[in-house]
């Protein structure tokens, strides 16, 4: 079957165009072939952004010019191609459409394709709940953190062989060998429970998430056992006096302002879904050397998800104890990680100059597989690991007063209001590049009225302005009060 009209296809692709009744800000097409769309697309949607999704590698190579990006099979993973272009703050307002007759010449890429796009929707819609329900919580992690974070320190990372250690349940396997290597490893804020039941030494550990629940796994953690966590960590308070504490930085303009504001040394860290994934980031960031991971499963185990001791286990058997047998207590962890496929997916994306530094060590028959990153058995590892000192050197640097602390950041929150009071939400959305000020307040705006946000950038009314600011200054507000 032809892809298009043999008699006038520019007329095709007009009526094709011209049944669109909305005014997407992003319009995602499969397979358009010769791509007579994309012009038809941007005479009618000319601030619209184009991405075309193509079936293979190698044909119509010489249209993807008229796209304003273009993915082939070769690029990887598609559902993290569209989560990288498209902000999660756009999805709404976000047009998928295919192509029909390409989808008849190729079925099986087309059907393969749509499956990978509804996967996509699914991670955006889970990132939508998710900042709806916890955008405001992140913003007061990261003013509790700033105002009651003592001992900061900034890091040196050795470049050595290093062990990071998540918590799937393969690692209650691997305990003995992590105790008789003795090399002090990066521990997930999870697995530091078992770890430390154990008696295996941790370096330093790391937690990147934002829910409350988070700081049940740091409650217990030792006085001297260093924190890498982002600014938008739960935190508790008992930790942030206590313990050495470095900040990890996804790179974003809040993040650079209130670090610069405060003069906190932080180093650079990708933002992931998982602490694994951002622990491996860094540690292939900042080291040349091989990543041995422990507990790396990335799926829910035949029994128990988690390798105990585990705070979320113990939480669950306290309040289901007396009603749920042990079967039931693992079927509800089950059920709870099926974003783990997603996690899953994405180190399955991870180039294969760096997969080929990551090792997986003594994983049971429940995880999951990736075929870039190599498995080793328990004896294959201790053959293989060169046991080293702590990989990580820490400098303290000078303390400033909780007082002087709560002033600078009472001073930051007061720039806020006038900054929000200000702000044109039209013209950030119509301009293409931001300054550094109008991307600090998007992303402001991002965290204490994200569901307002997504209406506002539907429907584009003076009224729907008004709300957002409303929410952001009263979020501000109840902020100063807190400090």
């Amino acid at each position: 079957m032809a892809l298009h009209s043999k008699y006038n296809p520019y007329g095709e692709a007009e009526r094709f165009v011209d049944h669109i009744s909305s005014s997407p800000s992003y319009i995602v097409i499969t397979e358009p072939g010769e791509s007579y769309t994309a012009k038809a697309f941007r005479k009618k949607f000319p601030d619209a952004c184009l991405i075309a999704i193509r079936y293979t590698d190698n044909l119509f190579l010489s249209t993807d010019i008229l796209w304003d990006y273009v993915y082939r099979p070769v690029n990887g993973n598609l559902a993290f191609f569209l989560l990288n272009i498209i902000p999660d703050t756009y999805f709404g307002n976000t047009l998928f459409l295919t192509w029909k007759p390409a989808d008849i010449t190729w079925p099986k890429n087309a059907e393969a394709t749509w499956k990978t796009i509804h996967n996509a929707i699914e991670i955006f819609k889970s990132l939508i709940y998710t900042r709806i329900a916890f955008g405001n919580t992140w913003f007061k992690n990261m003013c509790s953190n700033m105002l009651y974070a003592q001992n900061i320190c900034s890091v040196h990372v050795e470049n050595q062989d290093t062990i990071f250690v998540a918590s799937g349940s393969s690692l209650e396997n691997a305990i003995s060998l992590l105790q008789e290597l003795k090399s002090p490893v990066l521990s997930s804020g999870s697995s530091y429970n078992a770890l430390a039941f154990y008696g295996v030494p941790v370096a330093a550990c790391i937690s990147t998430d934002g829910g409350f629940w988070a700081r049940s796994f740091l409650t217990s953690l030792c006085r001297s056992v260093p924190v890498f966590f982002p600014l938008e960590s739960a935190i508790p308070k008992s930790v942030l006096q206590k313990n050495p504490l470095v900040f990890l930085s996804y790179g974003s303009e809040l993040e650079t302002f209130f670090f610069n504001s405060l003069k906190v040394p932080s180093i650079p860290a990708k933002r992931n879904g998982t602490v694994s994934g951002t622990a491996v980031e860094l540690l292939l960031q900042e080291t040349t050397k091989h990543i041995y991971t422990f507990g790396l499963d990335l799926a829910a185990g035949a029994s128990f998800s988690h390798a105990r001791p585990h705070k979320s286990l113990d939480a669950l058997y306290t309040s289901t104890r007396l009603k749920n047998t042990a079967e039931t207590i693992s079927s509800m962890q089950r059920f709870s990680t099926n974003s783990l496929s997603i996690y899953s997916s994405w180190f399955s994306t991870l180039k294969v100059e760096k997969a080929s530094r990551i090792f997986r060590v003594g994983l049971n028959e429940d995880a999951s597989h990736i075929p870039t990153i190599k498995s080793l058995s328990l004896q294959e590892c201790k053959n293989k690991y060169k046991e080293n000192d702590t990989p990580f050197k820490l400098a303290f640097v000078p303390e400033r007063s909780h007082a002087m602390r709560k002033s600078d950041l009472t001073d930051i929150l007061d720039s806020f209001y006038s900054q929000i009071e200000q702000v044109n939400l039209f013209e950030n959305i119509e301009t293409k590049v931001l300054s550094s000020e109008q991307k600090r307040v998007q992303e402001l705006i991002e965290f204490l009225a994200y569901s307002k946000l997504l209406v506002f950038i539907k429907e584009r009314t003076k009224e729907n302005e008004s709300e957002v600011k409303n929410v952001c200054i009263q979020g501000l507000k109840k902020m100063r009060e807190r400090l």
